[in-house]
């Protein structure tokens, strides 16, 4: 996975779009909620160890990290790990696709993914031991029977996605269409 640190701007972001797209509805919402906790452990170990400046030096700590996973939770440590070194690649191709409109498409196509992977989110993390109570909290509102699958989604894109991508037409599109499916947001 490190070697999408050394591409440039446009082939990292073109890059990771298109192996997220080859993914799951599961992993799709898997990534969606390890990129909403990266900033805070990004933060927390920025703290405790002092030199994290980039997102690039918090995925390359997370690889490491990855070769020593601890604990009788080896599969789930694991995994938690893979999210986030995912959703810290996500932020970090944001940060370079910014004011680049091509590259912004492609992250949109991110979050119309991370959109769709929100649709099965309550059903899927009722039992989920990959995330605490406390981490699976920010999520508490998005339903998942009937129309209110189409919730999920509104609030991944109108509330969690940066508000560069929030004006793209892929994604007014999709908001659209779960506005008119849910029928009660104007």
């Amino acid at each position: 996975m490190s070697v999408l640190l050394d591409l440039d701007d446009h082939d990292l972001v073109t890059i990771l779009a298109q192996c997220l797209q080859k993914q799951s509805q599961r992993a799709w919402m898997m990534e969606l909620i390890a990129y909403k906790l990266v900033d805070s452990y990004f933060e927390i170990y920025k703290e405790k160890y002092g030199f994290f400046l980039t997102y690039k030096d918090f995925i390359l700590y997370l690889l490491k990290s990855l070769e020593n996973v601890p604990g009788p939770n080896y599969d789930i440590n694991q995994r938690r790990l893979v999210w986030f070194v995912l959703g810290s690649y996500v932020k970090m191709a944001e940060e370079k696709a910014f004011g680049f409109p091509r590259l912004e498409s492609s992250i949109a196509d991110i979050w119309l993914l991370f959109a769709k992977g929100s649709l099965k989110m309550p059903t899927v993390l009722k039992d989920d031991e990959t995330w605490s109570d406390q981490e699976k909290y920010m999520f508490k509102e998005i339903k998942s029977n009937g129309a209110w699958e189409n919730f999920g989604a509104y609030i991944t894109l109108s509330g969690f996605a940066p508000h560069f991508i929030r004006r793209n037409q892929k994604v007014l599109g999709y908001l659209e269409h779960c506005r008119d499916k849910l029928g009660v947001l104007d």
